[in-house]
């Protein structure tokens, strides 16, 4: 079911020209939950949905690394005189 979720919001996200940040994907894929929730210390809780602080912290360097760089390649695009998007 999440994959189609994530789906159905980058689509959306496109369609309205807003930012799309794959929380799904960055995190690993499928499978991730089972992983996290089995690695020490714990990363999720036993719901699978909410993290624990550790795994909070991963995916809170994983928003920011994201923002980081996709500010980079704007920045980027901006001195080379291309207003173009990049698409990962």
């Amino acid at each position: 079911m999440i994959p189609r979720l994530v789906d159905i919001e980058s689509h959306v996200a496109n369609e309205t020209g807003v930012a799309f940040f794959n929380t799904f994907q960055a995190m690993g894929g499928a499978g991730t939950m089972a992983r996290w929730y089995n690695d020490e210390p714990r990363l999720v809780g036993a719901d699978f949905i909410h993290p624990m602080p550790a795994g909070a912290k991963i995916v809170g360097e994983l928003l920011y690394n994201a923002l980081r760089d996709g500010y980079n390649q704007y920045k980027l695009r901006q001195l080379n005189g291309s207003g173009a998007v990049a698409q990962k």
